[in-house]
This record gives C-alpha cells, sequence and structure tokens, in this order.
C-alpha cells in the first residue's frame, strides 16, 4: 500500500486536506458554540482510470477479465486510487462537507490471499492494515469539528472493527455500525442451561421484539413493509486472538446491539 500524493501537489495548497470539499456551512458548524448533532458517513471509495503507464499512477484491485482460448482465467489490475472519505450530515440530511480524507493506492497483489489464510487476522496490528483509514479517519473529524459526543460516526459491515469501538469510546464519541462479526460477550449473570450465550448474537436472539413499525411504500400493487425492531446492552469482550495483548486485557466495550426484521406484504397477492 502507497499513499497517493494528489493533495500533496503544490496546486493544491491548502492546509487541511479536506479544504477542498469544505462549505462554509461546515465552518459556521466549526466555529458556533452550540453545536447540533451531526452524523459522520464513512465509507471508501474507488477511481478507476485508463493509463498508458498505469504504474505510475497505482492500482485498487485484480479482476477476472475473462478466460484464454485454453480455459484459464486472465487476471488484471485496475489502475486508479482508493479514498476513504467522512461525510458531515445534518440529522435532517444536509451535507456541510468532508472532514477526514485519505488517498492511497496499492502495488502488491500476488499471493495476498493465500497470506490471509495462514495468518489469523486478529492478530495482526490494526495499524498495519488497509482498516486503520478508518481509526484515522475517527480521530481526524474529532480534531476538527470538537464536540465529540454530538458527533456519530456511522459505517458498513467494513467499521465492524473492535479496535475502532475502543478508539471511539476512549475519546467520547458515538458510532452507528452495521455488524458482521458475532462477537464474544460477557455471559449474562442468570444464562439459559442450554444455551451460555456467550455470543452477542446469541444474547440479542434470546430478547423478545420490542415493536413494530408499518410504512406504506406505494406503488401499483399497495405494498407495506413492516419493521421488526429489538435492541440489549451488551458487554462485548475483545476477539481471542488480541486478549493477550497488553492494551486488551482489562478491555470491554457496553454496546447497544439492535436488530431488524422486515417484511413486504403486497396488498393484491397477500403475499410477502
Amino acid at each position: 500500500m502507497r499513499r497517493s500524493g494528489l493533495l500533496k501537489t503544490s496546486r493544491a495548497g491548502q492546509s487541511h486536506p479536506c479544504d477542498f470539499a469544505r462549505s462554509s456551512s461546515l465552518d459556521k458548524y466549526i466555529q458556533s458554540q452550540r453545536r447540533a448533532c451531526v452524523l459522520i458517513l464513512q465509507d471508501t471509495t474507488e477511481f478507476t482510470y485508463s493509463r498508458e503507464s498505469p504504474g505510475k499512477i497505482g492500482y485498487t484491485k485484480t479482476i477476472n477479465a475473462g478466460r484464454y482460448k485454453a480455459g484459464q482465467p486472465t487476471a488484471c489490475n485496475l489502475c486508479g486510487v482508493l479514498m476513504h472519505s467522512s461525510l458531515v450530515v445534518t440529522t435532517s440530511g444536509t451535507p456541510l462537507g468532508l472532514s477526514a480524507v485519505k488517498l492511497w493506492t496499492r502495488s502488491k497483489f500476488k499471493a495476498t490471499a493465500a497470506l490471509r489464510r495462514l495468518l489469523n487476522q486478529t492478530r495482526v496490528p490494526i495499524e498495519t492494515k488497509e482498516s486503520y483509514c478508518w481509526l484515522e479517519n475517527l480521530r481526524q473529524s474529532i480534531a476538527l469539528l470538537g464536540s465529540p459526543e454530538r458527533c456519530v460516526h456511522i459505517g458498513d459491515r467494513e467499521s465492524d472493527i473492535y479496535e475502532l469501538f475502543c478508539l471511539a469510546q476512549v475519546l467520547g464519541a458515538r458510532f452507528l455500525v452495521r455488524v458482521q462479526t458475532n462477537r464474544l460477550a460477557e455471559p449474562p449473570s442468570s444464562p439459559s442451561p442450554t444455551n451460555a450465550a456467550h455470543r452477542v448474537f446469541a444474547q440479542l436472539a434470546a430478547v423478545p421484539w420490542s415493536g413494530r413499525h408499518r410504512v406504506a411504500t406505494g406503488g401499483q400493487d399497495g405494498e407495506t413493509a413492516f419493521l421488526q425492531i429489538k435492541f440489549a446492552s451488551v458487554k462485548t469482550l475483545p476477539p481471542i486472538g488480541k486478549q493477550s495483548a497488553t492494551r486488551y486485557k482489562r478491555s470491554s466495550i457496553f454496546m447497544f446491539w439492535m436488530s431488524i426484521r422486515l417484511r413486504i406484504v403486497t396488498r393484491s397477492t397477500g403475499s410477502s
């Protein structure tokens, strides 16, 4: 992995890498004394280019570009740049600008998939991974905006990182993440005899549904969506591969977990 120099040219000339995408609305928010709650959306974007000398820019990933006549797959490295950014929006959906940006390219693809199978990824330091950009953007956004208690950082499944949760807790920030890992959890005081509930999903599954929302989506078929919601506060423990590390030995996080079930019913057929 290598960092891109696109924002280091003399033509850019800004003191902060996000100045080019900062609006007056974001500046007013930073300067205001009574700040409202804002949402900070983190995600990664790929910019793909077609160049005669792609090595001068860098690569983003390898794709399957078809097959030879003999049936062997053809691998193709895509030329481009990856950008991980944090977009600040109000709770009503008005975008204010970018609070953090990181650009980089990749230069090594050979045998990386095989290497991931050999290594326990939970034992690899987060500082050596590309996913460290989630932590960097969290720090940069809080340093720029201040008032971490009024910032809610939102990410998709790629942001399901235990180190990110720890950092948010240390900095006093809040976050909303779509989880993908069934993490270790401290067993409840009176666990079921058939379920030790050492995992978050097991504890959440034992919680009854808290309510149901009905949403009319419209359309010719008169579709109606039913959302069922449940939630629970679970003490989340570090992964097994990190429990021996000094900084995680006494680490635990109380997280508010929520589960949503969606069912869509069509009026004409009554099916879902």
